[in-house]
């Protein structure tokens, strides 16, 4: 297998997993590849803390109370 048909493998791969997965994991997957493709610079370390907390601070920022709180800034 090339490089290009390896590529589209992972690319189908992906799209099968995103067309399967809830709204709110699919925001999590939609924050982690914008921050990738946003900082070329962005190391492993920093990558897998910002991902890695992702979940956790979803839990409290993806509430209604968290919506209400916000809503007029």
């Amino acid at each position: 297998m090339d490089k290009e048909e390896f590529e589209m493998t992972v690319k189908q791969s992906i799209n099968e997993l995103l067309d399967v997965l809830p709204a709110e994991k699919l925001v999590v997957i939609y924050n982690f590849v914008r921050d990738i493709s946003d900082n070329e610079d962005l190391k492993l370390d920093e990558m897998n803390c910002s991902v890695l907390s992702q979940n956790a601070l979803a839990k409290d920022w993806l509430t209604e109370e968290e919506d209400e709180f916000w809503k007029n800034l």
